[in-house]
């Protein structure tokens, strides 16, 4: 069993807290100051991408390789065909 781990890190540089204390302040490169007191955070595109297939060494371990494939399976969570690679979260 593999284990995967995503952190989304945002960096608050020039953020300045709304001094009645609800939500916070930016300026855009514009000059524009844009006030946030509510919003939600989503990730633009996520990729996973699959490390080469080591190479086995003796008889044994193409076996075991092997073996080991047909229990495990295989994933298949709803990509579509002919992208580069199917692991691929493409922006909505």
């Amino acid at each position: 069993m593999h284990q995967v781990r995503y952190r989304l890190e945002w960096m608050a540089d020039d953020v300045v807290k709304n001094p009645d204390g609800i939500g916070w302040s930016v300026r855009n490169d514009l000059g524009y100051r844009v006030r946030v007191t509510r919003g939600w955070v989503t990730s633009y595109s996520m990729e996973l991408v699959e490390c080469p297939p080591a190479a086995a060494s003796s008889p044994a371990e193409q076996f075991s390789a092997l073996l080991w494939s047909m229990v495990e399976g295989s994933a298949f969570a709803g990509h579509s065909a002919g992208t580069p690679n199917p692991a691929a979260i493409r922006p909505m």
